[in-house]
């Protein structure tokens, strides 16, 4: 699965409207090796859940507007 950045980008754009701070965002356990769990959830009980690899972690470093925008 590529793409979790703009994944979770998109949870919290469609959450904005819940409130200042609504969503909370975790990573359970803390990131090893392999990759972690990405876990966000609204105030409004809505949640996003994802599995990260360490190599969906690199694409998203690489790609994504995060690091586009440093240039």
């Amino acid at each position: 699965m590529k793409g979790v950045y703009r994944q979770l980008q998109n949870f919290m754009s469609v959450h904005e409207g819940c409130g200042p701070n609504a969503v909370a965002v975790d990573a359970v356990p803390p990131p090893s090796p392999e990759g972690y769990n990405l876990s966000a959830c609204c105030d409004c009980g809505a949640t996003f859940q994802r599995w990260v690899s360490a190599e969906d972690a690199r694409h998203d470093m690489i790609f994504t507007t995060l690091l586009v925008s440093w240039n």
